[in-house]
């Protein structure tokens, strides 16, 4: 029984690839659509999930798979079958998810209207403040993107998270482009009907995306992940804040575990994990040089990268700190450690000029996740680089 099921599954995914290939290959979809009805009488998810990725490891890439992506969800909007979802606790990041999706169907209707009419200086004024809500749609694709697909990409499903992203760029750089014109041109009716069809047309595509959403990524998790999945989503839901509704009260960041070392000598922050030597490495390898003092305001630790701004001798650690710097400075030292201490402070600040170098100079406490204070760091960096950097670079340049 197991094998004639396989089997059939096989010819079933055989089917769907075929019918978007020649989908692909230029037929319509009114001529594929009623083969895949005769052939198909129910596909879910999972099978679109599985399809994509079959697609993009026989070689089909991720840009021709997303030009498909439209056609064949029309397609399998008729016979598509979704599992029957079990009730979610209010706050479920599903249901936060789908809120934000109604209100972008609200902001959606309300610029549909104003782009139906004739421009004028307050339909204008209007369509700017509503498009700057529109824009918060990225905060939603980054929940998607840095909380939803990492964990399906764990459990092997690649084709809709990639699919999705580039759809997501797009319709983020088409916002920004028309973003651009209300900036440059406010009030410039002339300016603004030219880019009255972009508009529309990245809204049917902020349309058509909740439709993916709804339709194939929120059935596919809810059948792939299970109750932890969902845990470490929720409690990571607070990195994203410019959201188009406000998250739950009851989420908040997990709590940052203590940090151990397994019996393998693996570092383990909580975070993420490391070997000694790649701990070290890594810390040596920040372009700026760091220093702990404890909350007994003992020298404990220093950065040891190649190039360095100020000496730091070995001999330093366990130092106390205030015997680092010249007598006549140490009543400011004093100063910050108490400031950072008692919370009157978050940072201490300083800029220098050295040997013809911009020398950044930071003092930041360093608290647990309780607020315990555990000592300060110091972080100083050359920024004269930096300081000269103008316009963007998104790409390498160099052949």
């Amino acid at each position: 029984m197991s094998e004639l099921i396989d089997n059939n599954r096989k010819k079933q995914e055989q089917m769907l690839k075929e019918i978007i290939l020649e989908l692909h290959a230029g037929k319509s979809v009114d001529e594929v659509k009623e083969k895949f009805k005769r052939l198909i009488k129910a596909v879910g998810p999972n099978e679109i999930a599985s399809l994509e990725n079959a697609l993009m490891q026989e070689g089909i890439s991720e840009e021709e798979i997303k030009s498909l992506c439209d056609v064949h969800l029309s397609i399998f909007e008729d016979s598509l079958i979704l599992p029957e979802e079990s009730p979610k606790t209010e706050g479920h990041p599903l249901e936060v998810l789908k809120q934000e999706n109604r209100k972008l169907e609200e902001i959606a209707s309300e610029l549909r209207t104003i782009l139906a009419g004739d421009l004028n200086q307050e339909s204008a004024a209007k369509w700017q403040a509503l498009h700057r809500e529109l824009m918060k749609v990225d905060d939603h694709y980054q929940k998607k993107e840095h909380l939803l697909f990492p964990y399906l990409e764990k459990k092997g499903v690649y084709g809709p998270p990639s699919v999705m992203w580039m759809i997501h760029d797009e319709i983020r750089d088409e916002l920004k482009g028309i973003a651009k014109v209300h900036e440059e041109s406010p009030g410039d009716l002339a300016a603004l009907n030219s880019v009255k069809e972009a508009a529309l047309a990245v809204i049917k595509k902020i349309e058509d995306m909740i439709g993916k959403e709804e339709k194939v990524l929120f059935p596919l998790v809810t059948e792939k992940f299970d109750a932890n999945d969902w845990e470490e989503i929720k409690q990571s839901m607070p990195e994203f804040t410019e959201g188009l509704v406000e998250v739950p009260q009851d989420y908040k960041e997990k709590e940052q575990e203590a940090a151990s070392i397994t019996a393998e000598g693996i570092v383990d922050l909580g975070s993420g994990k490391f070997t000694i030597k790649e701990l070290a490495a890594f810390l040596n390898s920040l372009p700026l040089d760091i220093t702990f003092v404890d909350k007994n305001r003992e020298v404990r630790y220093f950065t040891e990268g190649k190039e360095r701004i100020f000496a730091r001798p070995r001999t330093v650690l366990g130092r106390k700190v205030e015997k680092c710097h010249p007598p006549e400075s140490v009543h400011i030292v004093d100063r910050i450690v108490n400031e950072l201490e008692s919370g009157k402070r978050e940072s201490a600040d300083f800029w220098i000029n050295l040997k013809g170098k911009m020398i950044y100079i930071r003092y930041l406490p360093v608290r647990t996740a309780y607020g315990e204070f555990l000592g300060v760091l110091e972080i100083t960096q050359d920024i004269t680089e930096i300081q000269k950097l103008t316009g963007e670079k998104r790409l390498l340049d160099e052949e």
